[in-house]
């Protein structure tokens, strides 16, 4: 592999262009890189991003990191463009899974990491908010219907033992790409939920808080110094009046302030949808067990990358109203709804099979209601 090294770029030079394979994180040692992003094309030329391309950010701050999000999705979501002379980044090689990898051996990394992408969250919900807090519906949206999925594919072999002709269903359903996300995110979440559980039996300082449904957890715009992981329940994301997102059993709430150095506001209102049980780990707490536990970070981070991508997209997608784009963007949501139908209807002509079949049912509105809120929202 190569080693990492310096490199010096001129103004308006090309770092790394959208769409090219994620195989580098970089520091920003002087001068400034600007973010951009095309949607007329997947993988536009140097001239392309320039003259079609939205600037939606910009580092400036001497050792900030950059390019992290890419690598966890493999990919390079936007453009990255030096904006000055002599700009000069430090290049760290850490293709495929290196990132996460490194991350797990270092854990200074991983908290450097999360709060590099917590910042940008932050200063992109600054610019254009409606657009963060869409692509934040997006990104739940996405995550939260494969994990459905996969908990409800793990549910039902187990129901039928004796119909092999189901097994069959079920293994061809599990390797649509939905299936196999969502069965990794299932994975982290229990992982995530051993780590804390585990750390805080060692601990005195957190506690647990019961909710009744409607109670307020966070208040968007509020300093926000705990973090919460749901034991039990269902929490409403909340921004004016409109739900963006829902969390549940095995997730963290609150981690985006917390990471912040300066300004630790809450980005969004939470509430109880139904009674809720959940363990609070103050500030100092969450950021001790991020050092002692760096497998805690990488979804964390994960999740975060993803949104930051959503939210790339849909800045640039409502400059140009890319029907194309809205379509993509809605594209998870809907394959989950067809996914869920189609276990509905399989399992619906089988003895005992009925509330595994009203529960695939109520997963696919969920998916459509999903479908047409993030339809709604970029269109708007």
């Amino acid at each position: 592999m190569t080693q990492q090294h310096e490199k010096i770029y001129r103004e308006h030079e090309p770092i790394c262009l959208q769409g090219s394979e994620a195989d580098c994180l970089y520091v920003l040692r002087r001068g400034a890189v600007a973010i951009y992003v095309n949607t007329d094309k997947d993988k536009p030329e140097i001239a392309e991003v320039l003259g079609k391309g939205i600037r939606v950010g910009v580092f400036n701050t001497r050792d900030a990191v950059i390019g992290e999000g890419g690598l966890f999705l493999q990919r390079r979501s936007a453009s990255l463009i030096a904006q000055a002379d002599d700009t000069a980044l430090q290049h760290i090689p850490v293709g495929g899974n290196g990132l996460q990898k490194a991350m797990l051996e270092r854990a200074s990394l991983g908290l450097t990491v999360c709060r590099s992408l917590a910042a940008r969250l932050r200063d992109l919900a600054e610019v254009a908010r409606d657009v963060s807090h869409l692509a934040e519906a997006v990104s739940r949206a996405k995550c939260n219907l494969a994990v459905d999925l996969a908990h409800l594919l793990e549910q039902i072999p187990p129901l039928f033992p004796h119909h092999p002709e189901l097994k069959h269903l079920f293994e061809e359903m599990e390797k649509f790409p939905q299936a196999q996300e969502g069965k990794e995110l299932l994975h982290q979440r229990r992982d995530t939920s051993v780590i804390i559980m585990q750390a805080l039996a060692m601990r005195q300082r957190s506690g647990v808080l019961n909710l009744k449904p409607g109670d307020l957890l966070c208040e968007e715009g509020k300093f926000g110094r705990t973090v919460y992981f749901v034991k039990k329940g269902i929490l409403d994301v909340t921004v004016g009046s409109s739900i963006i997102g829902r969390i549940g059993h095995d997730e963290i709430v609150g981690e985006v302030a917390v990471l912040l150095k300066e300004a630790p506001k809450r980005i969004a209102t939470v509430r109880a949808s139904v009674p809720c049980v959940l363990q609070c780990i103050p500030i100092t707490e969450f950021l001790e067990l991020a050092e002692s536990k760096p497998a805690l970070m990488v979804p964390i981070a994960k999740r975060m990358a993803m949104r930051l991508e959503a939210t790339n997209r849909l800045v640039s997608l409502r400059s140009h109203a890319s029907r194309t784009e809205l379509d993509s963007l809605a594209k998870a949501p809907g394959s989950c709804e067809e996914l869920f139908l189609r276990l509905a209807a399989q399992l619906e002509s089988y003895d005992d099979a009925e509330s595994i079949t009203s529960k695939a049912r109520a997963h696919a509105l969920e998916a459509s209601r999903l479908r047409n809120e993030i339809a709604q929202g970029c269109l708007g």
